[in-house]
């Protein structure tokens, strides 16, 4: 990278004011990044905030990867990128000329932009780690914001990678976010159903995932 002389030091220029965030294994089929990116995400927030990190999704051919790396016409990879960058609260380099090509990618990109920008707030805010990536189950984390500026408290990501259903219960971590008797909690956009705290400040949330799919949990106070 680019690097910048002052008296005798060099310091390194590591994309301006952020540090690469997630896997770098952008020139592998697009299919096998979802894994590492997941996972580095994941575990760089143990180092930093949202906002101090930036990725990449490679719209079109990008060194070695070949057409089997590129993101732009094919919608399920797409999607899934844009909800891992966009619900983390990290921003990424989108790599092409053009954002979409078809009605499809247009209307995922409304998408997840809209949910960005209607969870801004939240999404920049710290993580509490939940879940690590296997690949082999769900996996997920929460962003908490016991400061807001409205009710809206937390925002948590779940994700399904598998090609299989996954029928589970899953302990959402709410002490940061400031709550210990109830919340209201809406799953990708319906109506908020209360429901009670745990004494280890957890919600239990009865959730089914259908094959390779993505949850939007949020969190207000009641």
């Amino acid at each position: 990278g680019p690097t910048r002389r002052r008296g005798r030091r060099t310091r390194r220029i590591s994309g301006c004011g952020r540090s690469a965030a997630g896997g770098s294994a952008h020139s592998e089929r697009r299919n096998a990044t979802r894994l590492p990116d997941s996972r580095g995400v994941y575990d760089d927030f143990y180092k930093f905030l949202p906002t101090q990190g930036w990725t990449q999704v490679p719209l079109v051919q990008y060194h070695a990867g070949g057409a089997a790396a590129m993101f732009q016409g094919h919608v399920t990879e797409y999607e899934w990128a844009l909800a891992q960058n966009l619900g983390a609260g990290v921003a990424a380099c989108y790599r092409g000329e053009n954002p979409y090509t078809s009605d499809a990618e247009k209307a995922i990109l409304k998408k997840w932009i809209g949910f960005y920008k209607a969870h801004r707030e939240t999404v920049l805010q710290p993580v509490v780690h939940m879940k690590r990536a296997t690949g082999q189950d769900w996996d997920g984390f929460v962003h908490v914001n016991p400061l807001s500026s409205t009710k809206e408290v937390a925002v948590a990501m779940l994700f399904n990678p598998t090609h299989s259903a996954v029928e589970t219960t899953v302990s959402v971590p709410v002490y940061y976010a400031g709550l210990d008797a109830t919340a209201a909690v809406s799953v990708n956009g319906a109506a908020a159903q209360v429901l009670p705290v745990q004494r280890d400040y957890t919600i239990d949330l009865p959730v089914h995932f259908p094959p390779v799919s993505i949850f939007t949990v949020v969190i207000s106070t009641p």
